[in-house]
């Protein structure tokens, strides 16, 4: 990201923070939980699979609330009334 803004890595941050009111971290990290509440939700991949380490499980709760495992059961009866869920 810092060689596509041409700036150095503090000013990319400060810019960011000032601009979204939010971390330049944070906000990949919400982009990650993001993508895998949308695979959790959609698909059958084993949840291991999907978090794949332990800190991800931890900030997975801690921005959701919910474990992984918690989150994909509430998609549980969507996933088997559309036909996409295991049988």
């Amino acid at each position: 990201m810092v060689e596509r803004a041409k700036v150095p890595e503090r000013t990319l941050k400060r810019r960011f923070q000032v601009a979204t009111n939010t971390s330049l971290i944070e906000h990949l990290q919400n982009l990650w939980i993001e993508e895998a509440k949308r695979l959790l939700e959609s698909s059958t991949l084993p949840v291991d699979e999907i978090s794949a380490a332990v800190s991800f499980r931890r900030r997975f709760k801690r921005c959701t609330g919910l474990t992984p495992s918690q989150y994909r059961r509430m998609f549980q009866p969507i996933l088997k009334a559309t036909g996409n869920g295991p049988q």
